[in-house]
């Protein structure tokens, strides 16, 4: 048993020193693991194409191998797997990530920047033997791309050619489509697919009812009614003949279930040979290379797939994977146990032959079982303790490259309008929150990206955030008026005027409560309707939700409902838009602002709030066409345009809180939270 600690919070007593506490975690009859991790809620799925969280994540990363992997910059191992280098440190203490060779040897990059040319390592294979070939990779990012998969992740692929308009399903005429035939060999599997056809299109008719509309494009966006149907008129060569897509039958013509941009002459992915992957980009892209180090652009095995269904593929058994870990075992709720592989081409540096990965959403119960031994690594740390955690030598906080925020439903009353928005960002007492609930060095946000970007400038908060531009002095109340007057004229007014913390509490209450009015809620106008807050289970999003609940109430006269719900049951109704506000968080998938600011972009497929700007998507969108330091300026308008609008509210930029036992080495901090746990291994013996 490791050292426990004493603490008590609101009067209740958690862990007691010296207190033997019953196992909350069993094993059973199974062998111990080599190292055991809490990993948080219980993963939704071991597709790296459908992943999405942190639980998945790290599940994806030990599983599966991208063209690059995230990896400790400076750390070297020799051919026999020992460190004879440890990797570089910031002066934090922070170890900087990069991408490093996995399945690909190295790459080049044409002289206009546009063009990546991999070469594959020829040694790599599938856990059941199987070659790894760069067509794997066109197969796997066809799949990521294709509209049926619905990826979370699809537009990382977005700056390549054509990527968008094959996710989106966008067709043009005078373009060469591929169609499947509504004839899959399982009619209840996405793969094999069914027939596929290759033509130019030469005209789309739209049909609705009585009407007729020949349309020059279409896109995945339409929707089509139970009698609708789309007539796609195609040149065979010969002649011109006709499919049609959609629920109208009128007429007994050949039906498909996808018609497409051509994958092979419109997207530009290729394999040159079986060990060269050509990829082709819209626009220079600088931070490519870090982009297929993310677990989303890992191949898949197709021939695992198309045997075993998009479902069952990743069950014990079925799973083919190309990382340094198989799947072993999944215990639903209880653990996903993974062995090495040892056809992983780098197997000699795996020192771990089994991990638990273990779904633990409770802070209490995961630290209970670090303490008392039955795990190697926390992710999951009580607030209310970390002032005293925060002695440990076992103890790991890191800076972390994520903005915890709310979500608002902007689809629906009253969160459609930006002044309701506004007003319940306003009195958010960002700062208290990091003082007083998370109370581990989190810094307080107004805006989305969090610091410490290269080469990024974060836009001023106040303007945006504050709303306290164009404040008018009669807005005011008369206590508030002589104080602020001469401020406001000289347009100094921001979050660091010389008032006491009370007024400026005031200030914004004040400010808030207009707002609402003008919205017509309030005095003179309707009553503020009861609103509901969903958030997932954890003890600090509760404490938070609590917080803001009471502000709220005590600032607003809004009554809020709070909402817990486990993690698939969140992210599902998350997705379906079944919130009014919900929690969220984002975990920089690579270390540029565009991995912030393109989730509010129109229908990205983790914006979540309904939110469009045809003027913020022109200046994400097309922010990738300017030289770098032009481009840096124009995400930080985008940014400052967004958080204006405020479709979510930020709260604070995280910081990483893991206790990881010493025993162990290979677990580097860093600004990512990712820890490649393959390079894990027990400390050698003084």
């Amino acid at each position: 048993m490791r050292e426990t600690i004493r603490w008590s919070a609101g009067g209740v007593l958690l862990l007691l020193l010296g207190c033997a506490l019953a196992a909350c975690l069993s094993v059973g009859t199974l062998p111990t693991a080599d190292f055991t991790l809490a990993n948080g809620s219980e993963p939704q799925t071991l597709d790296p194409h459908l992943a999405n969280g942190q639980p998945e994540g790290r599940l994806a990363y030990a599983l599966f191998e991208g063209l690059y992997r995230k990896m400790p910059l400076g750390v070297e191992f020799d051919r026999r797997g020992e460190l004879v280098r440890q990797p570089q440190v910031d002066p934090q203490g922070n170890t900087p990530l990069g991408p490093a060779p996995a399945m690909a040897l190295r790459h080049e990059l044409s002289e206009d920047r546009r063009t990546y040319t991999f070469h594959l390592r020829e040694d790599a294979s599938w856990s059941d033997g199987e070659p790894i070939t760069a067509h794997d990779f066109v197969w796997s990012w066809r799949r990521l791309l294709h509209p049926e998969t619905a990826s979370q992740y699809a537009s990382h692929l977005y700056h390549v050619t054509g990527a968008r308009d094959f996710n989106q399903a966008r067709i043009r005429v005078g373009q060469t489509v591929e169609l499947e035939l509504r004839n899959r060999p399982k009619p209840e599997q996405m793969y094999p697919h069914g027939t596929m056809k290759r033509f130019e299109l030469a005209g789309i008719e739209l049909h609705r009812g009585e009407s007729v509309e020949v349309r020059e494009e279409l896109d995945a966006n339409l929707e089509l009614g139970p009698e609708d149907y789309v007539v796609y008129q195609l040149n065979t060569g010969s002649q011109i003949e006709e499919v049609k897509r959609g629920p109208g039958r009128p007429f007994d013509s050949v039906t498909v279930l996808w018609v497409l941009p051509n994958f092979e002459s419109e997207v530009g992915i290729r394999a040159i040979d079986d060990f060269t992957l050509e990829v082709v980009l819209a626009q220079p892209t600088s931070f490519f290379s870090e982009l297929v180090a993310f677990y989303s652009l890992c191949p898949v095995p197709r021939h695992c797939i198309e045997t075993h269904g998009d479902t069952d593929w990743t069950k014990p058994g079925n799973m083919v994977s190309n990382g340094p870990f198989v799947l072993e075992l999944r215990r639903i709720r209880d653990r996903i146990r993974l062995k090495k592989n040892d056809q992983y081409w780098n197997h000699r540096v795996v020192r771990l032959n089994r991990v638990d990965f273990l779904s633990v959403d409770k802070e209490t119960t995961a630290l209970n079982a670090y303490l008392n031994g039955q795990i190697d690594w926390c992710t999951l740390i009580p607030t209310a303790l970390v002032p005293q955690l925060a002695t440990r030598d076992d103890f790991q906080v890191a800076p972390q490259m994520t903005t915890y925020f709310y979500r608002f439903n902007t689809t629906k009353a009253p969160f459609d309008d930006a002044r309701v928005r506004k007003a319940l960002s306003l009195v958010i007492d960002r700062k208290q929150i990091c003082d007083k609930i998370t109370g581990a060095g989190e810094r307080p946000s107004e805006v989305l990206c969090p610091p410490g970007m290269r080469g990024y400038l974060r836009p001023s908060p106040r303007p945006p955030a504050g709303g306290l531009v164009n404040l008018k002095v009669d807005d005011l109340s008369e206590d508030l008026k002589d104080t602020l007057k001469s401020a406001i004229e000289e347009g100094t007014t921001g979050l660091d005027w010389p008032l006491t913390a009370k007024s400026q509490r005031e200030l914004k209450r004040q400010v808030a409560r207009k707002w609402l009015q003008d919205a017509g809620y309030g005095q003179g106008g309707k009553p503020f309707p009861r609103i509901e807050l969903l958030y997932n289970t954890a003890d600090n999003h509760r404490a938070i939700a609590e917080y803001v609940q009471q502000t709220w109430r005590n600032q607003l006269d809004v009554d809020v409902e709070l909402v817990n719900a486990e993690w698939g049951t969140y992210l599902s109704r998350m997705k379906q838009m079944d919130f009014d506000i919900v929690r969220g968080g984002w975990i920089g998938d690579y270390q540029d602002p565009q991995t912030f600011l393109e989730l509010w972009t129109t229908g990205n497929e983790n914006n979540h709030t309904g939110w469009s700007d045809s003027e913020y998507d022109a200046m994400v969108i097309d922010s990738v066409n300017l030289p770098e330091a032009q481009r840096m300026r124009e995400l930080a308008r985008a940014e400052a345009l967004v958080v204006e609008h405020l479709p979510f509210l930020p709260i604070y930029n995280y910081v990483s809180r893991n206790l990881v036992d010493k025993r162990f080495v290979g677990w580097y901090p860093n600004c990512e939270d990712v820890h490649p746990i393959h390079l894990v291994r027990r400390r050698p013996l003084q």
